[in-house]
């Protein structure tokens, strides 16, 4: 089937989405730049809880007082002032997710409560990919990020819906080549050359060639 044609240049955002995508890679990159492991699912709340309170980051609620449905997750990693992180997490069963992350902007003075259009509030890890998780009794929490609807959109049916669940001890996701290019190229390719220049566009961005090596490797073969 041809594909419709785009309605603005591959990579190009508009100038309001273009300020939310920017503060939400603003935390993760320098983690990904310098290679430090960067949790992204916790298989509960007492887990999550436990590594930002030995990692010296502080945990707020969210939505509520109870912070039974979101929290916010901030402070510097381990005292080091380069790598600060701002981010919400949520139970993987809360509808309230988008709320949340509208309510953090809003609190931190990022940028204005309405979430813009064309972006998708996204659960980092799939939550289809839990179901042995929350079929075993647990209640994972994952983190929300900021994703254009183009590349959500194009990775959620083309590799998330085809990932193999996991397994049911699995105590926490770190964040890995296949995220990484979902959270930051902003559209989905439609062929090799558009993959290339999303790749370059990543590189610029996390200074990391062996994530972009593997990124490279997983996914190229999508994109003849």
């Amino acid at each position: 089937m041809k594909d419709t044609p785009r309605l603005r240049p591959f990579g190009i955002v508009a100038s309001e989405q273009a300020t939310s995508i920017a503060v939400a890679r603003f935390d993760l990159t320098p983690f990904i730049s310098a290679g430090i492991p960067f949790p992204v699912m916790h298989r509960s709340a007492h887990s999550l809880r436990v590594i930002a309170d030995t990692t010296g980051l502080s945990v707020s609620p969210l939505l509520d007082d109870s912070g039974e449905d979101a929290v916010r997750v901030h402070g510097y990693f381990n005292n080091r002032r380069e790598l600060k992180i701002d981010a919400v997490w949520v139970k993987a069963s809360s509808a309230k997710y988008r709320t949340a992350l509208a309510q953090r902007n809003l609190t931190g003075g990022l940028i204005d409560q309405r979430l813009p259009s064309g972006l998708h509030a996204d659960h980092i890890v799939n939550r289809a990919s839990l179901r042995a998780l929350l079929a075993a009794g647990h209640a994972p929490w994952l983190m929300l990020f900021e994703v254009p609807a183009a590349a959500n959109s194009g990775f959620g049916a083309l590799v998330e819906r085809h990932l193999p669940p996991f397994d049911e001890t699995t105590p926490q996701i770190h964040l890995g080549p296949e995220h990484i290019f979902k959270l930051y190229a902003t559209d989905w390719p439609r062929n090799r050359n558009e993959f290339e220049k999303a790749l370059k566009d990543i590189a610029d961005q996390v200074h990391n060639p062996r994530i972009v090596a593997d990124i490279r490797t997983r996914f190229a073969p999508l994109f003849r």
